[in-house]
């Protein structure tokens, strides 16, 4: 099922946040900043801010450099609750707001305190980031360029690490990419923020290093970039998520380097989904009504109703057992309810919301494959890749060789998004994910489903506004 959990979901990682009170500027402030593309359809950019504030007025933001510890990007002065920053160079300036919990609001994101700590929390620390271009409405081809860099620390002075960079090209009867991994292993030391890393092979790294242990997900700043801590089922999530996930991440979108092939004709597509419609529940697919499924992800808690009679979706997002958002499609428009205030849902977050109904699981209805125009079909050695149009939007069904859904994608948002599935639970005869990668503009993102109900009794009272 292609979730429905946008971008959005990150930046509230960084609100209603409680910190110890802090009346002085000393350490290292982080947070992350999503800013749309000036391009139509160009997607979400995602950058990782971090500074390094000094008593003495001097402030670094080049966390990556060799010399941040004595690095002076420029000067900063406290007014009251006003932080103003002056760079060195240039007229550039800046205004933030001193928060009583001690953060600083800096206008859309929060930058938070990471202490410099003696010790490193043991655990498994991830980043990724996607770079796109083009897609949605922009009329050009997609192509994106990830990376996920990854370090374990076992807390006894042990570290191991992953890089690996992809990139990706999705449009028109167009599918392709290539991949780079690498990896290593060694010891460890933090002091004051200097992470020194000894690998086996006799290479030496230094890093800076601050994290917040205090709040789940747990943070790490690490040369600028922000790190989060994956808790222990994700790890095993990740690392033994069965068949399914691996066969759809080696194969989706990377046709020059798994053997794809096209000589399947646009007729072998239809009984192709046909076939996957069966083996994900064939009539109770069919007859889906109403879904509804909690989750979880970076440290919230997620659950939603669709009602497709009523071309309805209810995303809400709590956080310690507080409904801080709601999101709620009905028809073509809808509404926002955050803090209290309820604002029209803005048009491109309805296409989106409403393309549930049509991609993913709930694309693989006989009603919705009805409808649909096959462009072309791919095979690889691990299945078949489906591409399809309706409606002027493209939606991509990726089939493992037993017919199940592994992979999905549409170009229904800013950006192409895809999701990637596994651990297949049958819920009421219908075949459902129980993890999600979705990845949607620069943002990657794990779903772990907790529950679900297939056609719940929900009373008309779950729909109103909080």
């Amino acid at each position: 099922m292609k979730t429905i959990v946008r971008y959005t979901l990150l930046m509230l990682l960084f609100i209603n946040t409680a910190w110890g009170q802090s009346n002085t500027l000393n350490g290292v402030y982080a947070g992350i900043e999503i800013t749309p593309s000036t391009v139509m359809g160009g997607g979400m950019g995602r950058d990782d801010i971090s500074f390094l504030f000094r008593p003495d007025g001097s402030f670094c933001d080049e966390l990556h450099k060799p010399d941040w510890t004595t690095r002076v990007s420029g000067h900063y002065t406290v007014t009251g609750k006003t932080i103003n920053l002056k760079y060195n160079t240039g007229t550039r300036t800046l205004h933030y707001k001193l928060e009583n919990d001690g953060n600083i609001d800096a206008g859309g994101y929060y930058l938070l305190h990471q202490p410099a700590d003696s010790s490193i929390p043991p655990g498994y620390y991830q980043f990724s980031k996607i770079n796109g271009s083009g897609g949605g409405n922009s009329g050009m081809t997609y192509v994106g360029v990830g990376s996920d860099n990854s370090l374990n620390f076992d807390g006894k002075g042990n570290f191991s690490n992953s890089r690996a960079s992809a990139t990706a090209v999705i449009g028109e009867g167009v599918g392709g990419g290539n991949s780079r991994k690498s990896s290593g292993k060694g010891t460890y030391k933090i002091n004051k923020g200097t992470l020194t890393l000894n690998f086996d092979d006799g290479r030496t790294e230094l890093h800076s290093f601050f994290c917040r242990p205090g709040d789940k997900p747990i943070m790490a700043v690490i040369d600028g970039n922000i790190f989060f801590m994956e808790d222990k089922q994700e790890q095993k999530g990740q690392s033994t998520s069965g068949n399914a996930e691996r066969s759809s991440s080696t194969s989706m979108g990377a046709n020059s380097s798994t053997g794809t092939t096209e000589n399947a004709t646009i007729s072998d597509a239809k009984t192709m989904l046909l076939k996957a419609n069966a083996v994900q529940g064939g009539t109770a697919l069919d007859n889906l009504k109403v879904l509804s499924f909690t989750a979880t992800m970076q440290g919230l808690q997620v659950s939603s109703h669709i009602d497709l009679p009523g071309k309805r979706v209810r995303l809400e997002i709590w956080k310690n057992g507080k409904l801080i958002q709601v999101e709620q499609l009905e028809g073509e428009t809808g509404w926002i309810w955050q803090n209290g205030k309820v604002t029209p849902l803005p048009p491109i977050r309805s296409s989106e919301m409403g393309s549930v109904f049509h991609s993913g699981l709930l694309g693989l209805r006989r009603t919705e494959i009805d409808a649909l125009t096959i462009k072309n079909v791919k095979q690889t050695s691990s299945g078949n890749v489906i591409t399809a149009v309706k409606n002027g939007k493209q939606f991509i069904f990726m089939l493992n060789d037993q017919s199940q859904l592994v992979a999905a994608a549409d170009n229904t948002g800013r950006v192409p998004s895809t999701s990637v599935y596994s651990n297949l639970r049958v819920i009421d005869g219908v075949l459902l994910p129980f993890q999600e990668i979705a990845t949607s503009g620069q943002q990657r993102n794990l779903i772990r489903y907790q529950k679900f109900e297939v056609n719940p009794s929900l009373p008309e009272i779950t729909w109103n506004k909080p």
